[in-house]
């Protein structure tokens, strides 16, 4: 009877026990096939052999394979030598699946070790294939042991390097991040003039390398800050102004130059051809980049590279951002994953340099710093350093004396990483006052650094922090970070020291002599020890040096300046006539008070308060420095008429002479004074007479034009009446420990007008610096950025470098003021009325509110001037009309007038001492305005800010007055007032015929004396003259008059017109402002731009110097902007720093990044993630550039599988996985499963399979080396999943773990079902688009040998897999009713077998072939291995033998009727049923392939030990049968299995 029939189709399942097994499935199948390429599905058939395609050279092994289109794909494979003091042989071969072909792209065998691939066995290869523009095949790969490499395959040339005569593969060229050996120097720069069109304001210039395919390296080489300018580099150092370009602000725009900017590198790297040039604009007066160019592509020829930049000959247009961030870009060294998805490369499990950092610091901290000085000529703009210089932020201006600094080293090794900057000592406080070396330039002189700078006896500042110190956050292995200091002083737990610069009285050297040459203070480094190699394991081969900014909480020497005199009258203080001659002869005080410089009050003149309106709050101290004296002074000053349509009424019986003919006149005297250097003031030794004011005993004012502060507790009120300038003022009262807070109090003595400090008639001016002294500098200095102050000098270099990489500006500033002295009204020769007064004062306030502004567009806010968007123009006093009317109306008359009525002041505007009045003002002949205008200089200064380049509207051409050009000469003097018997009368007695000539001139009209103001007729032709003049006074031609006619007055004409007139010829043509129109003090913001692009940092506080993953971000992934393959870059190069995202630690490392229906998943060791994508752009003035603020990645990451337990469908091997258009597929060894993930994950291990995959994919928390490869067949439709072992392991109890060592199993995706073991075990699989291959070591072989359309192309060799046939084997298992037990007798098998004829290329049936070998057994029986013989095939006498012998020798005739076989009479061999059939101790079988020949059966000899008689011989009795069928004596032969039958009785128990 038929016991059981079923169909062997649906899978592998070794979960149930053979009682239970379910229909149709099987228990083992090896080298199966569920569907062939002839169509038969559903019917198991042994599979097709594989053939060799090809060999690699001899010991090479395949490590990584991508198919890149065109039936090509991609070999990697190295030879590791057996000398392991060789490098391996990396290669890089092509593989055509047409024609078997492979040709070798790339050998590295004949390159040098330093630029090999070093390709490892150990680190397989993970490759991506991209096409860009159209037909370049490009390649990307990792092996998480050298960086991310790139190849463009369609010129293998790009990668070649040729030195000394041998050309080589060079390693570099492959980088995906681009790596260069050496940096370009700038050979030459000079500006063109006439050339160009560069905007002006600041230009910053990079270098870039490019490679053949226009892939860049970083930025290098920079250039910084060349200050660009309208006027020419060659004009006189007077004549070179700064500008503003804005083309929205009418002061401003149309401020293009003319310049270009030539330039030449050398000392390129040999293996680049070209580079590219980045031009950085700053010109928006913020200090910030405003537009930013790049070059075209240069070729590097004869090693130079020469280039005229215009400001238009560019090629694109970038951002500043995208620069920087390129600088910033691929922060990481290695990446254990790649993959590109949405036009993007993202780089998983990355890496930087795993150097131990930490140990470089020592080296660091025994380099010695000396002060070095040079002298430069402060009005020479073509020297390199000076201040006016286009080039002066390359080559270097002066650090500030006294200031104290940050600095550090960075090294440069050989495989061109770059260290972190490493902080350099300062001087040790017991170090005794001397240098470390010889000066290298013969051009400076060396001075020690000092460790206390001293401004004078009263203040010193160290160069320590004390709330800082050298410690170390861990200490390993004794481990001292900081080491020794270049005296070999320990450093660790003392406070951090930086750099303090000596200050000039230190070093007894004056800010500018006599010839105005002045000394720039810069470093000198020295004791530079190179790094041993053995420290890291490699050459350090170069080094550089970097500096912090001296932001302004660092800085202790906040800015120079000079005080300036003020003079007092009673409880009024202000700046009115400094520096003037006072005599008391000619001059009698209203009261017992007398007029005097105040001790009290300086007005302070500095060039961040002018320029920026920096008030010094946080000084602590303004200390003294030096001195500078006044030379001579020269005065002159003008007269003009009809400057205002106000005017006093004419009187009843008025006078011709008096009456009103137009507007009131103004009348401006100025007064030049010198300075020079003052050589014989002894500073160092002389205490007296030295400034030194300390914050507690100091308030600071600054006054706006006219405007006043009143100290009340002092009784004190501070004018400003300067109209053109706001002021600071420090006001400082004497104490019992410091009487003369502001120095010796200048005495003037009337007679003689000596100074007490001088002892002559010159006057001297303190200069000062302010100081904030403190010591909590550089408290960030482990964090802020350091930027380079040296070029890169090589390691043999001679161990000195110099630097004046400064932050400090010299040059001169000549100062002006203008004071309104109140209008007088005209004097009527009949009357004195004072009517014009009042209704004058109303109406020149009226001029000064409407012209406040002077017409600009800028908003004036305090005195400050904002364009669009809070830009800071400068600064522009603001009158405030009630500020200017009360110190008019009110104080003028209370004392104020009093404070400038000095001799030049008196001898212009007062009645000579013959008048009976003394105190009277001069009566004039019209209604006059009065100016007191100062001019002093030249002023030296060194400040932070470039104030030298100062700027001038476009509409305000004479707003300020140049330093160092000629003073007002002395033939500008004129005769201040004529003698008394110069006089005239009415009758025209007397007198001198050289009155014409006079300022002043008086006439006694009907007994009446009167003053006639003076310059009728003087010409204004000195530049002094002009200035005021513009300053007060806006031309407006309605107002000219040619001639001015006085009649009834006898005297010496001028001229006569045609009535006998006196014609004088006055000046005219002008209209008064009513107040001085204020000054523009304004300097580029551009030009004070310090900082670079290239920026460097320390060894944070918190970097761990004992961890084994300094620099392992196992958990974080980066991406790359987006790249269009028909772009000339590729982005794919560029992972900016931003651009990057953590996933949680807890779930391991990344492992593998894939992509599946457009969405990126991450996969850890213990968890898999979603991450979905967000896309922004940025468009800047058309660019469109990808912001790198992380919004690619910037939603969360969501977990699949949202478990900690350690069971997250995680990955342990990248190479345990693959992905198809199907979905994921990987092995999880921590969960000991197989995973399909198409959207929703499926555990199909457990499809079946779960408890053999449980017992076979080794655990890693046992640590069992394995290594898991899959491959999806798509020709068969299949998975492969193997396992590569070299070892075997027990389990955790010491019992033998079945952990079968090598297998490759294969799972159907229709059926979702496991199919078949296979006896192949490859090193590596390969797919093409239709034929899958597999390498056995060196060895590829082709799987698949049909054409595109399935059909076989050759002779087939089934079950043979590298050269060796295996048996082709089915176990299945016959359970129908278990719950019944059955004697089996004889068992059907329905199998079709063939053959392929190579001639007709079709298949021709193979009748009596079929399965050659069986295994049959149940619980306690077994046949044990039997071969079956083809009855039909087998000698007569032998068949006969058999059907009447009783014989049990394992060989049975087997029967085809039709196309069923039959196999009868099966017994039981078993003679020992206390043993086990079967042995399952594995390790008994060679090089671990179990799977391969039927290892994983094998029998128990002991269990058949002697023989059975062949009466004994049983039927097989059980619930089950299993029955195990094997072919394995035909590789020719297709054979398919279509049914099982099985029959029997059923048992009579």
């Amino acid at each position: 009877m038929k016991l059981g029939i079923q169909q062997i189709s649906k899978g592998l399942n070794t979960d149930y026990s053979p009682i239970n097994q379910p229909k149709s499935t099987y228990r083992f199948a090896l080298n199966a096939l569920l569907e062939s390429s002839e169509g038969d599905f559903m019917q198991l058939s042994n599979e097709n052999g594989n053939k060799l395609s090809f060999s690699l050279k001899e010991g090479f092994l395949c490590i990584g394979t991508v198919y890149i289109d065109d039936d090509e794909t991609v070999i990697f494979s190295v030879n590791k030598p057996l000398n392991g003091n060789e490098k391996a042989v990396s290669e890089i071969g092509i593989f055509n699946s047409k024609d078997n072909s492979y040709r070798v792209w790339c050998n590295d065998s004949s390159s040098p070790d330093k630029n090999k691939l070093n390709f490892d066995t150990l680190h397989h290869i993970q490759a991506l294939y991209r096409l860009r523009r159209g037909c370049e095949k490009t390649i990307y790969w990792t092996d998480n042991l050298n960086p991310i490499r790139t190849a463009n395959l369609s010129y293998p040339q790009n990668y070649k390097t040729q030195s000394n005569n041998k050309t080589y593969f060079d390693a570099d060229k492959f980088t995906l991040s681009k790596k260069f050996n050496s940096v370009p120097l700038l050979k030459d720069i000079q500006i063109v003039e006439g050339s160009g069109e560069l905007p002006n304001g600041s230009l910053t210039i990079l270098l870039q390398y490019l490679d053949v395919n226009k892939n860049g390296t970083k930025w290098i080489s920079e250039i910084p800050n060349i200050n660009i300018y309208s006027d020419r580099t060659d004009n006189e150092y007077s004549e070179i102004d700064g500008d503003i370009n804005n083309k929205d602000v009418k002061e401003f725009n149309n401020k293009y130059s003319s310049k270009a900017v030539s330039l030449t590198y050398n000392n390129f790297d040999t293996k680049y051809e070209f580079c590219r040039l980045a031009f950085i604009h700053y010109y928006s007066n913020t200090k910030q980049p405003t537009a930013c160019y790049l070059s075209d592509v240069l070729p590097i020829i004869n090693g130079e590279v020469s280039f005229t930049y215009t400001g238009s000959n560019f090629l694109e247009k970038t951002t500043y951002e995208e620069v920087l961030l390129f600088n910033k870009t691929n922060p990481f060294k290695t990446a254990k994953t790649i993959l590109q998805t949405d036009n993007r490369l993202i780089a998983g499990n990355v890496a930087g340099d795993d150097t131990n950092w930490g140990l470089l610091q020592k080296y660091a901290s025994k380099i010695a710093v000396d002060c070095v000085t040079k002298k430069i000529k402060i009005n020479d703009a073509t020297n390199k350093h000076n201040a006016k210089n286009p080039f002066v932020k390359l080559y270097g201006s002066s650090c500030m004396p006294g200031e104290v600094y940050s600095l550090a080293i960075n090294y440069i090794f050989e495989d061109l990483t770059e260290s972190p900057s490493y902080h350099i000592p300062g001087k040790n406080f017991n170090t005794p006052h001397k240098t470390f070396a010889k000066v290298t330039d013969s051009d400076c002189t060396l001075h020690p650094m000092t460790y206390e700078a001293i401004f004078d006896h009263y203040i010193t500042m160290g160069n320590h922090n004390p709330n800082l110190k050298y410690t170390q956050r861990e200490n390993c292995n004794n481990f001292d970070l900081w080491g020794v200091d270049c005296e070999g002083n320990k450093l660790k737990n003392t406070p951090v020291r930086f750099h303090r610069l000596p200050t000039r009285k230190q070093l007894d050297l004056p800010l500018v002599d006599e010839n105005n040459f002045t000394y720039i203070f810069g470093f000198q480094f020295s004791n530079i020890e190179i790094p041993n190699e053995k420290l890291l394991g490699k050459k350090c081969i170069g080094y550089y040096f970097t500096k912090q900014e001296v932001k302004k909480d660092d800085r202790t020497v906040l800015d120079s300046g000079y005080l300036i005199d003020t003079m007092r009258f009673k409880n009024m203080v202000g700046t009115s006539a400094p520096y003037s001659y006072w005599g008391e002869q000619k001059y009698k005080a209203p009261s017992t008070e007398f007029p005097n410089i105040s001790n009290e009050v300086k007005m302070v003149l500095a060039p961040m308060n002018k320029f920026t309106g920096e008030t010094y709050d946080a000084i602590t101290d303004i200390i003294e420095a030096d001195r500078f004296k006044t030379s001579k002074q020269t005065k002159s000053g003008f007269l003009i008429q009809n400057v205002t349509d106000d005017k006093s009424e004419d009187r009843d019986k008025e006078h011709n002479v008096t009456k009103q003919n137009d507007g009131a006149d103004l009348k401006s005297i100025i007064r030049d004074i010198e300075l020079e250097p003052y050589s014989e003031h002894n500073y160092k030794t002389h205490k007296t007479g030295i400034v030194k004011l300390k914050k507690d005993n100091i308030r600071l004012y600054y006054l706006q034009p006219y405007e006043k502060a009143d100290y009340r507790k002092d009784n004190i009120s501070i004018y400003n009446l300067d109209g053109m300038s706001a002021n600071l003022y420090v006001y400082s009262k004497s104490t019992n420990t410091n009487p003369e807070p502001f120095g010796r109090i200048e005495n003037l003595k009337s007679d003689t007008n000596v100074d007490n400090i001088t002892g002559n008639g010159n006057k001297t001016i303190p200069f000062v610096y302010f100081i904030r002294n403190h010591n909590s500098y550089y408290s960030n200095f482990l964090y802020n950025p350091y930027y380079r102050i040296t070029q890169t000098f090589d390691s043999s270099y001679n161990n000195i470098c110099i630097s004046f990489d400064g932050d400090n500006y010299i040059g001169g500033y000549r100062h002006t003021m203008s004071s309104y002295c109140n209008t007088a009204p005209k004097q009527p020769i009949l009357d004195d009325s004072r009517t014009f007064w009042k209704a004058l004062l109303v109406a020149v306030l009226a001029v000064v509110v409407t012209v406040l502004t002077y017409g600009t567009a800028l908003a004036i806010i305090g005195g400050i001037l904002l364009a669009a968007g809070s830009v800071f123009y400068g600064l522009r006093a603001k009158v405030a009309a009630e500020k200017f009317n009360e110190l008019y109306k009110v104080d003028w008359n209370s004392g104020i007038k009093f404070l400038f009525q000095d001799d030049f002041y008196w001898n212009s505007f007062m009645k000579p001492s013959s008048v009976t009045d003394d105190r009277q003002e001069l009566g004039y002949q019209d209604d006059t305005m009065r100016y007191y205008n100062h001019i002093i200089g030249d002023f030296i200064f060194e400040s932070p800010i470039n104030f030298t380049l100062r700027v001038e509207p476009n509409d305000d051409d004479d707003n300020y007055l140049r330093p160092f050009t000629e003073h007002l000469p002395a033939s500008a003097e004129v005769k201040i007032r004529p003698l008394v018997t110069d006089w005239f009368d009415y009758s025209g007695t007397g007198g001198s015929p050289e009155l014409r000539k006079s300022i002043n001139k008086v006439f006694t009209l009907k007994g009446i004396k009167l003053w006639q103001s003076y310059f009728m007729g003087c010409p204004i032709e000195h530049k002094e003259e002009k200035f005021f003049l513009s300053r007060l006074c806006e031309i407006d031609q309605s107002r000219y008059k040619s001639e001015y006619r006085i009649d009834e007055v006898t005297m010496p004409a001028v001229g006569l017109n045609s009535n006998k007139e006196i014609i004088w010829n006055m000046i005219s043509g002008y209209k008064a402002y009513g107040s001085a129109k204020p000054i523009f003090y304004c300097i580029n913001q551009d030009y004070l731009v310090q900082n670079k692009v290239e920026k460097y940092f320390a060894l944070p506080f918190e970097y761990s110097f004992c961890s084994e993953c300094k620099e392992k971000f196992p958990h974080r992934f980066y991406w790359t902007d987006v790249s269009f393959s028909e772009q000339l870059i590729d982005n794919y190069s560029i992972f900016k720093a931003n651009n990057y995202k953590d996933i949680d630690g807890e779930f391991g490392e990344i492992v593998n990044l894939f992509s599946f229906n457009n969405q990126l998943f991450i996969h850890t060791k213990n968890g898999l993630w979603l991450q979905p994508t967000n896309y922004q752009e940025r468009v800047t003035d058309g660019i469109v550039s990808y912001i790198g603020t992380g919004e690619f990645g910037s939603l969360p990451a969501r977990l699949i599988v949202d478990s900690k337990t350690g069971n997250s469908a995680g990955l342990t091997n990248r190479d345990s996985q693959i992905i198809t258009l199907l979905g994921y597929f990987f092995v999880c060894e921590s969960d000991r499963k197989v995973y399909w993930f198409n959207g929703q994950l499926n555990a199909i291990s457990d499809l079946g399979m779960s408890d053999w995959f449980k017992n076979n994919i080794t655990s890693t928390k046992e640590e069992i080396a394995a290594t898991y490869i899959l491959n999806y067949d798509y020709r068969n439709e299949r998975l492969l999943v193997t396992k590569r072992s070299s070892e075997t392991r027990f389990d955790i109890y010491g019992r033998y773990n079945r952990d079968i060592s090598n297998w490759t199993i294969s799972f159907n995706l229709k059926t979702k079902s496991w199919i078949s073991f296979h006896s192949y075990i490859p090193n590596n699989y390969m797919q093409s688009k239709d034929s899958m291959y597999t390498f056995n070591y060196g060895q590829l072989y082709k799987h698949t040998q049909t054409n595109k359309e399935g059909n076989l192309i050759s002779k087939p060799q089934y079950q043979t897999f590298y050269e060796e046939k295996y048996p082709y084997i089915v176990e299945y298992v016959s359970n129908d009713n278990p719950t019944v037990t059955k004697i089996f007798d004889h068992i059907r098998i329905v199998t079709e077998a063939f053959k392929f004829d190579e001639y007709t290329k079709s298949f021709v049936e193979e009748r009596y072939k079929t399965f050659n070998k069986a295994l049959i057994y149940n619980s306690r029986q077994c046949t044990g291995i039997i071969d079956l013989k083809v009855k039909d095939l087998s000698e007569q006498q032998e068949y006969l033998l058999t059907q009447i012998e009783n014989s049990n020798n394992n060989s049975f005739i087997i029967d085809r009727n039709e196309k069923d076989w039959l196999l009868n009479d099966i017994r039981d061999m078993v003679t020992n049923y206390n043993v086990p059939m079967f042995n399952e101790n594995y390790s008994s079988v060679t090089n671990g392939e179990f799977y391969s020949k039927n290892a994983d059966k094998i029998i128990n000899e002991k269990a058949f030990e002697g023989e059975k008689d062949w009466y004994d011989l049983e039927s097989l009795r059980d619930k089950y049968l299993v029955v195990r069928l094997i072919f394995d004596n035909f590789a020719d032969v297709k054979l398919i299995l279509n049914f099982t039958e099985e029959n029997g009785s059923l048992s009579e128990y």
